[in-house]
Formats: structure tokens, C-alpha cells, sequence
């Protein structure tokens, strides 16, 4: 992969409101249009291959074409896109300049999780899990649904863990809270397959849209042990961002820190993405502590699931998309201001 984009695009940053403000996908076509979702304005921007603004599609609103939650945005067949608006349950299927061919509800799918588009024309998506609330570690489940995108019709893969969760109770009073370093389902779509896999190890199952196991990639894993600065640095993390009622803070603190309430895994997950490439490659991405500033490495997989090698990412560089020989992601300054990113992918011969 090229270290250096032939395409960087940061929008219209004319002002802080024009920019990018929170990108839910992005997508190089094969006519050399780029399309970026933002799921803050609720648009759809089509650059074209030298970052001109081609078109400005869609936007807030009920109205056919336009989002409430525009969560994901994904190649289909030939240079159609399609987008997922999980906050109406709805997919919109539009060419590469972001005009609508059409909208399709799915019914179930709201506040769902994208997973994929295949271009046999269907999206698969996996639903809202319901907590548990007895006190101990519980994984929450949802079923994992399979869309047709010409009428809606819809079929249950299976249930999943979305991911793990844990209840304890300090004074008669019950707290609820993710688990830190825990299972969390991963998925991606590929032609008439769905890749699924929960991290914990390095494995990844490819089944039928009925659910049905075909095959298990597995790879060589190092497992890295969860030990006492692991746990020190995840509870710095997550109460960095924290602005509120001091004495939350320090009970969040007191349980996150000890070991006895919080149930901490033995070792980090092995991976914590999936996407598949419109070459049908499979990339798998190695976890890292969400603080951590090292560079992202993928391990990818040829179409018949044989390993080929690892790609390490540009610094300071988020994978979205790979497709047509192109990757696709983020680059976040200092700022956190987001611009997108397209670099050659380098195959060796």
C-alpha cells in the first residue's frame, strides 16, 4: 500500500460547519468518483479524482433520499452505492454521483448495525441486543438479518454475540457497564457468504445467508496477556473524556479498577474488523487498545481464504473500504479534523 494518498479530500473547510464532522463511509467507484458519507450533515459528497466537489446528495429529512441516521455507505453492482439509515430502518440504493435509484424499508432494522452489501442484492445487518440486568457478565445477543434490496424481504441468519456486558451491584444499587476488552461481534459480506467472528481468538467463520458453517479461517495468533497496566490505562481512557457528577466518577473509577468487579478478559482480542474488497480479499485487522497510537496492521486473505501477508496502515490512517485497487479511510489531525484518504494498493506481481 502506498505510504503517501494520490487523493486527499477535506471537503468544504470554508468554515468548521462545511467540514466533515463524522464520516460513516467512504467509497472509490470504478469511474474514479469518490463518495463519502457524513453522517453529521446527513449527506452524501461525490468528489471526483482530483478532488473536485462533483455533487452534494441527500441530507436530513423524511423525504425519499434523505437520512435521519446514515450509518454506512457501501459499494453494490457496477457504480451503484448503497447507504444504510439505521435510524429509519431503510436502505437507499443511488449511482456514483449520490442520485436515488430507490428506497427500500427493511423492517426490523432500526437502530441495527450495517454489515454488509453483497451484489447478489441483499444488505445484511444485525439487530439491537436486550440488555440483561441480573448482576454478573451476560453476552447480549440479536439476531443477524438478511435484507433482498428489490423488495425487503427478510431471513435470519442466526443469533450472535453483539457484544459482552456485566452487571454489578454496590448498596442495593445495580450498574451496568461494557466489558472492557471483551467479545463484540465483527462481520462483513462477501458475494453470497457472510464472514463472521467475535475477536476473541483469531478465527473467522464464513457461512451462508442460512447460516450454515462453509469454512473457518484461522491464522496464528499471539495472544497478548491483560495484566495490571492494561487495566490502570483502559480506566484512564475511559474516564478521559468524562465531565460530570465527580462522586459517578470516582464509584466508575473504584469498579473499573478492581479486577473483582470488573471482569477483564485473560488476554486482548486478536482482531476487531472484517471487510472484504471488491477483488473479493478478505482483510482481518489486528486489535489494538482503542489509546494506542501504533500503526493499524491487516492480515489479508485470498479469495480462497489462503493467507497472503499483512499490510501495515499509514500513521495515523482508518480503513474504510478497499475497492478497485484503491484504499479508502481516515486521517484525523490533531484538531480531530477528519479528511479522507485514498492510496494505491500494491499488489506484488
Amino acid at each position: 500500500m502506498s505510504e503517501s494518498p494520490f487523493l486527499v479530500v477535506s471537503s468544504r473547510e470554508t468554515t468548521p460547519a462545511e467540514r466533515f464532522s463524522s464520516i460513516a463511509g467512504a467509497v472509490w467507484t470504478s469511474g474514479g468518483h469518490l463518495a463519502v458519507a457524513d453522517a453529521g450533515a446527513q449527506e452524501i459528497r461525490v468528489f471526483d479524482a482530483e478532488g473536485a466537489v462533483v455533487q452534494v446528495a441527500s441530507g436530513p429529512g423524511d423525504a425519499p433520499g434523505e437520512f435521519r441516521g446514515l450509518a454506512a455507505l457501501y459499494p453494490f453492482r457496477g457504480d451503484s452505492l448503497v447507504a444504510f439509515d439505521r435510524a429509519r430502518g431503510r436502505a437507499v440504493i443511488l449511482n456514483d454521483l449520490g442520485n436515488v435509484a430507490r428506497s427500500i424499508g427493511l423492517e426490523g432494522a432500526v437502530s441495527a448495525q450495517g454489515v454488509g452489501v453483497s451484489e447478489e442484492g441483499w444488505i445484511a445487518v444485525l439487530g439491537t441486543p436486550s440488555p440483561v440486568l441480573e448482576v454478573g457478565l451476560h453476552a447480549d445477543s440479536a439476531p443477524l438479518m438478511v435484507f433482498d434490496l428489490a423488495d425487503g424481504r427478510a431471513d435470519t441468519v442466526g443469533v450472535f454475540t453483539v457484544r459482552e456486558r456485566f452487571v454489578v451491584e454496590r448498596r442495593g444499587n445495580r450498574s451496568m457497564g461494557e466489558r472492557p476488552f471483551g467479545r463484540a461481534f465483527v462481520g462483513a459480506v462477501d458475494a453470497d457468504r457472510i464472514l463472521t467472528g467475535e475477536g476473541d481468538r483469531f478465527e473467522v467463520m464464513e457461512r451462508t445467508v442460512e447460516g450454515e458453517p462453509r469454512a473457518a479461517i484461522r491464522r496464528l495468533h499471539e495472544a497478548v496477556e491483560v495484566d495490571a497496566p492494561h487495566r490502570d490505562r483502559y480506566v484512564e481512557w475511559r474516564l478521559s473524556g468524562f465531565r460530570g457528577d465527580e462522586g459517578f466518577a470516582r464509584t466508575a473509577r473504584s469498579v473499573l479498577s478492581s479486577p473483582s468487579l470488573t471482569p477483564y478478559p485473560d488476554h486482548l482480542p486478536a482482531f476487531d474488523r472484517l471487510l472484504v474488497d471488491t477483488e473479493h480479499h478478505l482483510w482481518v485487522r489486528h486489535y489494538l487498545p482503542p489509546w494506542s497510537e501504533t500503526r493499524r496492521v491487516w492480515s489479508v486473505f485470498d479469495p480462497e481464504r489462503r493467507w497472503l501477508g499483512e499490510v501495515m496502515m499509514p500513521a495515523g490512517f482508518e480503513l474504510l473500504e478497499v475497492a478497485h485497487g484503491m484504499a479508502v479511510g481516515i486521517h484525523r489531525d490533531p484538531l480531530e479534523v477528519e479528511r479522507v484518504q485514498v492510496h494505491a494498493i500494491q499488489r506484488a506481481p
